[in-house]
């Protein structure tokens, strides 16, 4: 089973083919169970599923907008099985494609972007180990007339994924 914190319209949830979905706004709630994805109604800080549940959780894009992200990966790794994955995908703020859209993003959508190295640093002190990285987008978009391959690493692309695993103790 995998969750998907603030899946918005459920666009991630399908092509992905995730099995949970949360997202606390009520039309982005309605776009996803249009979808016909699964979605119930709540926050990534307080996830109302019971611990072990799951065996990955994916915020994509959507670390930067909850309120308290130590506390949605604290709840995170509660709902994680032992060995079980998070995926974090961020627009990376360290990056200079990242930097170049933070500032837009952040006047139209709110939130507040991170880098990648702060969110890493975020993983490693909720308990998850084996982080690995890979980025894409080092161009900006609008520059862009074909799909990047990814690299590993971050903080030169301005998107990055982010992998870490639930060990057994915090």
């Amino acid at each position: 089973r995998s969750l998907e914190g603030g899946c918005g319209t459920g666009r991630f949830m399908k092509a992905l083919g995730i099995s949970q979905g949360l997202e606390p706004d009520s039309a982005m709630r309605a776009a996803a169970l249009r979808r016909g994805c699964s979605v119930v109604d709540g926050v990534a800080e307080k996830l109302p599923f019971e611990s072990g549940d799951y065996s990955s959780v994916l915020f994509i894009t959507t670390l930067c907008f909850v309120r308290d992200p130590v506390a949605a990966l604290a709840e995170a790794w509660r709902v994680l099985g032992l060995d079980q994955t998070i995926i974090i995908g961020l627009i990376d703020a360290g990056s200079e494609p990242g930097a170049a859209r933070a500032e837009h993003l952040r006047q139209r959508y709110g939130g507040r972007l991170m880098t990648c190295s702060e969110t890493k640093q975020l993983l490693v002190d909720a308990g998850f180990a084996d982080i690995a990285s890979a980025q894409t987008i080092f161009r900006p978009i609008a520059e862009m007339n074909a799909v990047e391959s990814p690299e590993p690493g971050c903080g030169r692309g301005m998107f990055a994924v982010l992998r870490g695993r639930k060990g057994a103790a915090k």
